[in-house]
């Protein structure tokens, strides 16, 4: 299965961002969002794809879905 991460700009450069994922820290491209002519600051929630970004969210429902992303996880069981 293959899931989408949802992440905090910390920092941009030209095509590439800073991205914080809980605690990590991830290089993303906005090559896709800037030919949509989707500008990234700072700050912006962020859907990513295999290290793109693919959509800039609004900050309740990014802070919605990485809650229930935890959720999920958090209910995991391992054998």
């Amino acid at each position: 299965m293959c899931l989408d991460n949802v992440g905090r700009v910390l920092a941009t450069d030209g095509e590439l961002a800073r991205v914080a994922f809980d605690e990590v820290q991830r290089t993303v491209s906005l090559v896709l969002l800037q030919a949509d002519g989707v500008s990234v600051e700072p700050g912006d929630w962020l859907l990513t794809h295999t290290g793109l970004a693919v959509q800039r969210l609004d900050p309740h429902a990014a802070r919605r879905m990485v809650a229930e992303v935890r959720a999920m996880r958090d209910s995991e069981v391992t054998p």
